[in-house]
């Protein structure tokens, strides 16, 4: 699947109860694992709404989406690149982070722009 000479290589959606993580993976290549966890703060100490922030700790892309609490949701309107391939071809993320009570409803596309710049 592809858009443009972006590989779709994850769409999701997932609901994550209050207090949980989400975790993701995928095989880019034969020895290359992309793997993903999904946190979600709410801090009212922190005056910063939709705060995102990405850590690679112990071979995870750890994404903390701190303030992301509104019900009708938050989108990132162009994609996040967090990571290059073994390849060193670009990584992204676009995502839609939705608070319904206490459930986190985020749906997920992680694209690989493949070095060829052909799509299938």
């Amino acid at each position: 699947m592809y858009i443009g000479n972006k590989k779709i290589l994850i769409s999701e959606t997932l609901l994550v109860p209050d207090g949980e993580v989400a975790k993701v993976s995928t095989e880019i290549a034969e020895d290359d694992i992309l793997n993903l966890e999904m946190r979600f703060v709410n801090d009212e100490k922190i005056e910063a709404k939709n705060n995102f922030t990405v850590d690679f700790v112990d071979n995870v892309f750890r994404f903390t989406f701190t303030n992301f609490n509104a019900s009708t949701g938050v989108v990132n309107n162009t994609p996040i690149s967090f990571a290059l391939s073994n390849k060193r071809e670009p990584i992204t993320l676009f995502s839609i982070v939705q608070t319904l009570g206490t459930v986190v409803k985020i749906e997920i596309q992680v694209m690989l722009e493949e070095a060829n710049g052909q799509s299938n």
